[in-house]
C-alpha cells in the first residue's frame, strides 16, 4: 500500500514513503527526517540524527530502508538493503534478478563484476562465501537528470549483501 499524493498533499514526489515499495518511485529530496517519519507506517528500526531505519519491502522481497542525511539533515542517500548469511547460495543469482527488475523501471545497463581467481572458477552457489570475504563484487548504475542509482553486490563487515543506493545529482 502506497500513499497517494493526494493524502501527502504537497509532498507530490515520494519514495513509497509506507516502506512497501514494490517498485521505484521519485524520491522527494527536500523531505526532513521528521516528515518521513510522520508519514511511513512500516516499523522504524532505527532512528539517529543521520539516519532513519525502516523494515521495508522491495520487489516482494524484505529489505531494510535507510534515509541519510548529511550534518545539514538534507537527505543525501535513500538505500535498501538485503542482508544474506556467507554460507547462503544465491547472491549472484539475486543480484541478477534484482538488476533485471530495476532495468524494466530504469532501462537496460551493465553490470561491473569483480571477482578473485579463486571466486571466478567457483561455481555460484559459493558466491555469498566469496561475497562476504571482498573476492565477488557486482555494481550496476543508472544515472537520470535528477538522480543515481546504485545496485551493488558487496559485504558489510564480513555480511554480503544486495543494496540499492539513490543519490541526488548536484
Amino acid at each position: 500500500m502506497k500513499l497517494t499524493t493526494k493524502v501527502l498533499g504537497t509532498l507530490t514526489c515520494v519514495l513509497s514513503l509506507n516502506a512497501l515499495a514494490t517498485d521505484l518511485q521519485p524520491i522527494d529530496w527536500t523531505l526532513t527526517s521528521a516528515q518521513i517519519k510522520e508519514n511511513t507506517k512500516s516499523k522504524l528500526t532505527e532512528d539517529t540524527p543521520k539516519r532513519l531505519t525502516f523494515e521495508s519491502e522491495l520487489f516482494g522481497a524484505e529489505f531494510h530502508l535507510e534515509y541519510i542525511f548529511d550534518d545539514q539533515q538534507k537527505l543525501k542517500t535513500v538505500l535498501y538493503y538485503q542482508s544474506f548469511d556467507a554460507k547462503a547460495e544465491n547472491c549472484s543469482t539475486e543480484y541478477k534478478r534484482y538488476k533485471q527488475l530495476v532495468e524494466e523501471q530504469y532501462g537496460e545497463t551493465e553490470a561491473e563484476v569483480f571477482k578473485t581467481d579463486n571466486a571466478k572458477v567457483a561455481p555460484a552457489d559459493q558466491h555469498c562465501a566469496f561475497a562476504a570475504r571482498g573476492e565477488y563484487r557486482a555494481s550496476s548504475e543508472w544515472k537520470s537528470s535528477h538522480q543515481t542509482s546504485n545496485l551493488s553486490l558487496a559485504t558489510w563487515k564480513g555480511t554480503p549483501y544486495i543494496g540499492l543506493s539513490m543519490t541526488p545529482n548536484k
